[in-house]
């Protein structure tokens, strides 16, 4: 019944730091999506991003950027998670529009009597 709640400046350092940022309306980034500004302000500020990832994976990460299938608001999650599984989770997402999942040949073409049947490009890439 005492209870009157905490003060805001008690729990002010449990909590990560929050950042306010301005885009003047003539900058490039002005008209770009949330995730693609905040991917490339973390990309400029190190200190911004998620203190589990080292420099290497971070600018792993960055690098991906740009990339066919690669969306901004994935890795821009991956760049601020705060969990290992949260950031490989959203690389994954990322990775998997760029690299084909392989494709298995049914049982019976994998014996080498069956393999003259099978164009060569194919039996070398699966095989």
């Amino acid at each position: 019944d005492d209870y009157k709640g905490h003060d805001l400046s008690e729990l002010a350092n449990v909590f990560q730091p929050v950042w306010v940022f301005e885009i003047a309306p003539d900058h490039f980034l002005h008209t770009k999506d949330i995730s693609e500004i905040i991917l490339k302000v973390a990309a400029a500020s190190p200190q911004l991003r998620s203190p589990i990832l080292t420099e290497e994976v971070a600018q792993a990460i960055i690098d991906l950027d740009g990339k066919v299938g690669c969306s901004s608001f994935n890795l821009e999650q991956a760049i601020n998670a705060a969990q290992w599984r949260h950031a490989f989770l959203d690389i994954y997402r990322c990775l998997e529009s760029i690299f084909v999942s392989a494709r298995f040949l049914p049982p019976a073409w994998r014996r080498p009597d069956h393999l003259r049947h099978v164009h060569s490009d194919v039996a070398n890439g699966v095989f």
